[in-house]
């Protein structure tokens, strides 16, 4: 199923918010500006996991995307389900890793020229690590991705790309 399919609601006040996990801002694509110029990355704009709702409480929950191959073992997801009143959220998910492991998630209503953060979370001895959920919307121009990280274990970090 395609994301625009999937991304179904929309506020009241027609405000989009999202979130979504970030790579570094050179690994984004700059959106074309008016008249044609590319806008320049503005990158992460404020952490912030928007509406913050439990992703334990949702059904139906599938991966979106996830890293192409998992980076020191850990596999970073953006998954997304449906709360109990049928609207859609999603969220970043770490699976496997030390008890260092972090997640997060960012999201974005432009296409990812910049973002906010959620989390980063943390492991710590057992389980899957997950940040909390954010509603989606059906606008192309609104993108997440998941992030990974081990400090103190590993050095650097992963991204999925924007979904």
């Amino acid at each position: 199923m395609s994301k625009k399919g999937l991304f179904s609601v929309v506020s009241a006040l027609g405000i989009v918010t999202a979130t979504v996990l970030s790579l570094s801002p050179s690994a984004v694509a700059a959106p074309a500006a008016p008249g044609g110029a590319t806008a320049a990355p503005l990158g992460r704009i404020g952490a912030s996991c928007g509406e913050g709702f439990d992703p334990e409480t949702t059904s139906n929950a599938q991966t979106g995307i996830q890293l192409p191959s998992p980076w020191h073992g850990i596999q970073a997801q953006v998954r997304y389900g449906n709360l109990p009143d049928g609207r859609q959220v999603g969220w970043a998910r770490a699976l496997n890793g030390p008890s260092t492991t972090r997640v997060w998630l960012d999201y974005s209503a432009n296409g990812g020229r910049d973002w906010y953060q959620c989390g980063p979370t943390q492991r710590g001895t057992v389980g899957d690590t997950f940040t909390l959920a954010t509603l989606t919307y059906p606008s192309s121009q609104y993108v997440m991705r998941a992030c990974t990280d081990a400090p103190g274990t590993y050095s650097g970090n992963a991204c999925t790309s924007w979904w």
